[in-house]
């Protein structure tokens, strides 16, 4: 007996031993973190049969950019040969955060079925890039059952340091259309990144340096995804004049990128040549469908500004060929197109031109830092819900009180005109009990069961094209959340946005399947967000959705060289509108009534800037009282991030995306671009809002460039 005990001990010690070598390893891996990477990562996966049927390979690569935004996982179900029936699997992809505080997991899920007589299928899942170490793993399920060979262990990590906010780096894609060179487009991205970002290192492989690196992909128009969420990561995309072409060809693709510049992403064609190069990109962003349409009317008013090193002119695509001509003379022009921009060149990009120092190529909404809660600002704690989550505490003092003077007192005069001092043993756990009962029903009780939501987003809409993109901070309280989950378009972009995000000093679980808080379930027409949600708790999503059809606030009519009439178009009053002319004159006005019509001399552009900083004082959204200055409610611990490093910080650089537009657009820092717009509204039906709920306190900005 004692030999077989001292043979299981040495067993379990050689166990332990070796999972402690697997996870010094495994740390040291970590630790040597190699620069940011496109990371393409295999995963094998040969599933046990179940019923009878055959086996499955599953063959899974994820494809995981440098930016924390979106991710590709491509999935290829291989059976050894034809199925005789169909088979409905499931396919699931976990993704979690390794080594940062929350490490959250969040599942994929998306049903696919292997045809009668297929013996493959293939299928992609864009997934919420996390900003650090990728944790992965893959499931196949059938008739609800894992079918997964259990006896392998396929955890994945992908340590390839997503954001790193101290260091910058260019990724690129170039699209290639058909019988172009791949070498060529990568040298030409290559080229154009050299003249972008003159600092970046072009050696990928360099590590001695110390400059950041650019990270440079290629891909086949005819392979490209018609999911625009997955270019969101890259500063720019490159086309040719044939590019242009070939992807008006694929509605859905040509709608991906249009939807993705207008999120924030850049546009390049390089090497326009001639007026019909011209005209396939107008196509690109309008899609016209050319073969309805009157060639008379077919060049509608199309605005483009150009990066002309010391001025900004405007130029009409059907005019005299103006536009061509001006591009011939400044090798380069922009255009801005939501919250993205588009960049017209007539050269080769071993020609394209270094842009001055105060000019971007790269659209300046773009960016990692602009979407992600590593630069949230204090957006999280401003956009609270007042109305719900505070406990009452005046009422629990009220009730402790009277609690203590019925417990003392009460029970001791009670018992003792009862000459009954025993009855003490059962009256007071009793009421001890009924008094805790009712502190935490009252608690519930008082919120209610109701939804809250609170919308503040951010809105940029082409005048000409009428397109647009709207960026959402979403928060959510509800009593009961349904059971169904947060129901979002195929399409629309989702991410959690925490209170605070840090750095653990250690490392996390490496299953990526525990600690899950959320299954995302893919649907031919939704996504579902499933178990997200939770009872009584403030939780904030980042929300980008795309605006189909885009209906203007007001309407513009030119009365006087420096006047102009400004018309409501909403069923709203609006708290604030700033328009800017041709030059710089800019004309601002205040509680404009729903349908109500006004006329504006122009106003300098301090006295704007002014009254508008005066106005938006009122509607800024700030947090709650009980946490200004950085209070001791929230100013503890030892994350990076704190309370009290942004709302107590006076000089915090706020970079998402909300703070910039307002900035930008509608505050004392204005920088309005001629003929530029900004609405403020309490109401907007543009927010893509994935549940019914009571909504108080919204706030939207819209913004936009329309000639008038």
């Amino acid at each position: 007996m004692s030999e077989h005990c001292l043979i299981v001990q040495l067993a379990l010690t050689k166990k332990l031993c070796l999972n402690a070598l697997l996870a010094l390893v495994f740390m040291l891996l970590l630790s040597s973190s190699s620069p940011a990477q496109f990371a393409f990562a295999p995963d094998n996966l040969v599933t046990r049969s179940l019923g009878g049927r055959d086996i499955l390979s599953v063959q899974t690569t994820l494809e995981s950019p440098s930016s924390p935004m979106a991710g590709i996982a491509k999935v290829s179900i291989v059976a050894p040969k034809p199925s005789p029936a169909d088979r409905d699997l499931e396919v699931v992809i976990y993704i979690k955060d390794y080594g940062a505080n929350p490490a959250e997991s969040i599942a994929y899920r998306r049903e696919v079925r292997l045809a009668e007589g297929a013996s493959r299928t293939d299928l992609q899942i864009t997934f919420v890039q996390p900003r650090s170490n990728t944790l992965w793993d893959v499931d196949l399920f059938e008739d609800g059952r894992s079918i997964e060979n259990k006896s392998p262990n396929h955890a994945n990590n992908l340590n390839i340091n997503n954001y790193t906010p101290d260091k910058a780096y260019s990724t690129s894609l170039g699209l290639l259309a058909a019988g172009e060179s791949e070498a060529e487009m990568k040298a030409a991205v290559r080229t154009i990144v050299s003249q972008i970002h003159p600092a970046v290192d072009l050696n990928l492989m360099s590590t001695t340096t110390g400059m950041p690196p650019v990270l440079s992909s290629v891909q086949a128009i005819d392979q490209a995804s018609d999911d625009w969420r997955t270019y969101l990561s890259y500063d720019f995309i490159v086309l040719t004049p044939q590019g242009v072409a070939q992807v008006n060809q694929q509605p859905e693709l040509a709608e991906a990128l249009c939807t993705c510049v207008a999120a924030g992403g850049s546009l390049m064609v390089t090497s326009i040549a001639d007026q019909a190069d011209l005209e396939a990109v107008d196509q690109l962003f309008n899609r016209r469908d050319t073969t309805q349409i009157d060639s008379a009317t077919m060049l509608e008013s199309q605005l483009w500004w150009g990066t002309e090193l010391d001025k900004i002119g405007f130029l009409r695509l059907e005019k005299d060929r103006l536009l061509l001509t001006s591009l011939k003379q400044h090798g380069l022009l922009q255009r801005e197109f939501g919250f993205g921009a588009v960049c017209l060149s007539d050269r080769t990009p071993d020609r394209f031109p270094i842009p001055p120092e105060d000019v971007s190529y790269i659209s300046p909404m773009h960016g990692t830092s602009d979407f992600t809660a590593d630069s949230d600002g204090d957006w999280f704690w401003r956009n609270l819900i007042r109305a719900v989550g505070k406990p009452p505490v005046w009422t629990f003092c009220a009730i402790v009180t009277l609690f203590g003077a019925l417990l003392g007192p009460g029970l001791l005069v009670l018992t003792g005109r009862l000459h009954r001092r025993s009855l003490m043993i059962f009256l007071v756990p009793a009421i001890s009990l009924v008094a805790s009962l009712g502190i935490v029903a009252y608690g519930v009780l008082h919120e209610g069961f109701d939804t809250h939501v609170r919308i503040t987003s951010v809105q940029a809409i082409d005048g000409d094209t009428h397109l647009g993109f709207a960026w959402s901070r979403q928060n959510y309280f509800s009593g009961s959340p349904p059971r169904e989950g947060l129901k979002f378009s195929p399409y629309t972009y989702a991410r959690p946005v925490y209170a605070e995000i840090s750095d653990r000093s250690y490392y996390n679980d490496l299953d990526p399947r525990k600690g899950r808080t959320c299954t995302v379930i893919i649907e031919p027409d939704q996504q579902r967000w499933s178990g997200w949600l939770r009872p009584r708790q403030q939780q904030q999503l980042l929300v980008g959705n795309r605006i189909a059809q885009v209906e203007l606030p007001i309407e513009l009519t030119r009365v006087g060289d420096s006047t102009l009439s400004i018309k409501n178009n909403t069923s709203a009053t609006l708290p604030l509108v700033v328009v800017r002319g041709a030059g710089d004159d800019y004309y601002v006005t205040e509680q404009l009534a729903a349908g109500q019509t006004v006329k504006l001399d122009a106003s300098h552009p301090t006295l704007a800037a002014a009254k508008v900083a005066k106005r938006m004082a009122d509607y800024r959204p700030t947090a709650p009282p009980e946490l200004g200055e950085g209070g001791s409610l929230l100013d503890f611990g030892t994350g990076s991030r704190r309370y009290s490093m942004t709302i107590g910080a006076a000089n915090y650089q706020y970079a998402d995306v909300l703070n910039r537009t307002f900035e930008r657009w509608m505050s004392d820092k204005m920088q309005i671009p001629q003929f530029g717009f900004s609405v403020l509204t309490t109401e907007s039906s543009a927010v893509e809002i994935p549940i019914d709920g009571k909504k108080a306190d919204d706030l939207h900005l819209i913004v936009g460039v329309k000639t008038w």
